[in-house]
């Protein structure tokens, strides 16, 4: 998680450009079910979901971050200190990061290049292992 956390300034920098060029997204993040989309994910998702199908398919902690933008307490979330090599997913619609679920939040007091600091809930989360 740390390692994530590090790179996603570089991250998000890198892939703008290309977000451009996708379709419109239908249905991970917290408006989904209400008609609204994001123009630039290159991520599959699934058909919208009503706020009763999010709220059977997700955890109630899971449900509140993700659909609600709720967040963790601080340095409480289970992915804290993995080191793991592997790839997180959104616990929503299994993409690949980054999708348009809500994962956290950005503040403006982090490191350069960007100045913004990006705290991710663990819950909003699915980690998966790098196959050996």
């Amino acid at each position: 998680m740390a390692s994530l956390l590090r790179a996603l300034p570089r991250l998000l920098l890198r892939e703008a450009p290309r977000r451009a060029m996708w379709g419109r997204a239908d249905g991970c993040g917290p408006g989904a079910g209400a008609g609204r989309g994001d123009a630039g994910s290159p991520t599959k998702h699934e058909p919208s979901l009503t706020k009763s199908e999010w709220q059977k398919k997700l955890t109630p902690e899971q449900f509140y971050v993700t659909r609600e933008k709720g967040t963790e307490p601080p340095f409480s979330g289970s992915y804290l200190n993995n080191e793991e090599a592997g790839m997180y997913h959104c616990v929503c619609c299994d993409s690949p990061l980054f999708c348009e679920a809500h994962l956290g939040h950005v503040f403006p007091d982090g490191p350069a290049p960007t100045g913004q600091r990006f705290c991710i809930n663990s819950v909003a989360l699915k980690f998966k292992p790098k196959k050996q």
